[in-house]
């Protein structure tokens, strides 16, 4: 026989114990997050001073550039979680291992063609200082003005005998796609916004320039499944 008491407890510290390991996995998704973006914005930032594409860097170097800024930005107490017990520390060994993988894929994908990274994290009516972009803006009927503000995660800029292409990309660590059907009817328009916001920032280029494409870079390093082996 099992006194009530006793019943009561365990479930009250089963449902304690589950509403704390949510709340942990809900941080870990949002630091996971924060952290792919503060490296790839760091590492692509160190590639544009030195006017260089990932392709252009050797790949020892590269993955060195990956380890080094994965080590300075998981040093911030912002991620400290990440450090608070041995299963996370094996997650944040994955993630580092996933950049890894995905700065390859980068490397890859630039040696195809003539693109390469323009601006990284780029801020749109946030005023956050001079090299702020402007923002869209829409009048109202009643008179009234919108703005549209918000950052792009990577512009990338391809020039194609004298035309200058810019295109914009958005890292997804999930398995976004674009739906054309959603961006008709206005419930995907994240990427038309980007390109608009690029079309009427043509002064933070040196010449006139041509929309190229959006996209989104998907952040993922698949995992194999048996059935995938037959």
């Amino acid at each position: 026989m099992v006194a009530l008491l006793t019943i009561e407890f365990w479930f009250h510290h089963l449902r304690q114990t589950l509403v704390e390991s949510w709340s942990m996995a809900l941080v870990v998704i949002s630091d996971t997050g924060q952290f792919y973006h503060a490296v790839l914005d760091q590492v692509m930032k160190l590639l544009i001073k030195q006017n260089r594409k990932p392709g252009q860097v050797p790949v020892a170097e590269l993955q060195a550039l990956v380890y080094q800024e994965s080590s300075q930005i998981l040093a911030d107490p912002t991620f400290k979680i990440l450090k608070s017990s041995a299963r996370l520390q094996f997650i944040q060994k994955q993630l580092v291992s996933t950049l890894v993988q995905v700065f390859g894929n980068l490397a890859h994908a630039s040696n195809l063609d003539n693109s390469r990274p323009f601006a990284t994290e780029v801020p749109f009516g946030l005023r956050r200082g001079q090299n702020d972009w402007i923002p869209l803006e829409f009048m109202l009927s009643n008179e009234h003005k919108m703005r549209v503000r918000g950052k792009i995660d990577r512009v990338d800029t391809d020039m194609v005998q004298q035309d200058l292409f810019v295109n914009v990309i958005d890292y997804k660590s999930g398995d976004k796609k674009f739906n054309y059907r959603d961006a008709y009817y206005g419930l995907a328009l994240q990427l038309l916004t980007y390109l608009n916001v690029v079309k009427i920032n043509v002064d933070k280029f040196n010449q006139a320039i041509n929309l190229g494409g959006a996209l989104f870079a998907h952040i993922d390093d698949p995992k194999l499944k048996l059935s995938d082996f037959g």
